[in-house]
């Protein structure tokens, strides 16, 4: 019941900022619940531009710190979709009445304690990599190497550098710089098409296309 809940969100049920947050999300109107469903649809991921949270809380009437409530429903939804379905209103309206909330109507949230298709599916993606850091950015650059050659004064060669950007530090660095032979760069051309003819047939035969592509499309 309530205790599951208040179980589920740990330590936050006792900082008087969430609370504040908490009571604000589950004061929303079916209209501002509709319009906070949209948005985190749209942008697959509570974590939505500045821009966006401020007219969001303009056209709900909202005060305080917009994205402190989108944090806030975003623990809460967590939390409520691990509780059995049978369980989650009355578990919400206990809930509701322990932090404060002075009008709350469970049916204007259905839609956001849910199943959210373009959130879900990202934030699966986003677990399924999470084992390792993932390469956010790759950038290749040819360039002519002086060296040095007995026979000759001096001579020169091509080269390909390579700059890896990861979602987190490698190595202490978050870019790695390596470079790269035009031998392997040919067997990484090869690699590389091998691994997307895999991809494309795992998605044709198991429909991960969100999933594989990780572009939200």
């Amino acid at each position: 019941m309530s205790d599951e809940l208040i179980g589920a969100l740990g330590r936050w049920i006792d900082n008087p900022e969430f609370r504040a947050d908490v009571v604000k999300f589950l004061s929303l109107s079916q209209d501002a619940v509709d319009k906070l469903v949209a948005l985190i649809e749209k942008h697959a991921t509570f974590d939505v531009p500045a821009s966006e949270i401020a007219e969001f809380k303009n056209a709900c009437g909202l005060d305080g710190n917009g994205r402190g409530i989108l944090a806030a429903a975003r623990l809460i939804r967590s939390s409520v979709r691990r509780i059995d379905q049978d369980e989650r209103r009355e578990s919400l309206i206990n809930f509701a009445a322990l932090v404060g909330v002075e009008s709350f109507v469970p049916e204007y949230f259905s839609a956001f304690f849910s199943a959210l298709p373009e959130l879900d599916n990202e934030e699966l993606r986003t677990s399924a990599i999470a084992i390792a850091p993932t390469l956010a950015d790759i950038s290749l650059n040819s360039d002519l190497r002086v060296v040095s050659d007995p026979k000759v004064e001096c001579r020169l060669v091509p080269v390909v550098f390579a700059r890896l950007e990861f979602d987190e530090p490698v190595a202490g660095q978050r870019a790695l710089f390596i470079q790269i032979t035009e031998d392997s760069l040919e067997e990484l051309e090869q690699e590389i098409k091998k691994t997307k003819e895999i991809l494309q047939i795992v998605r044709s035969r198991f429909g991960l296309d969100i999933l594989a592509r990780g572009d939200g499309q």
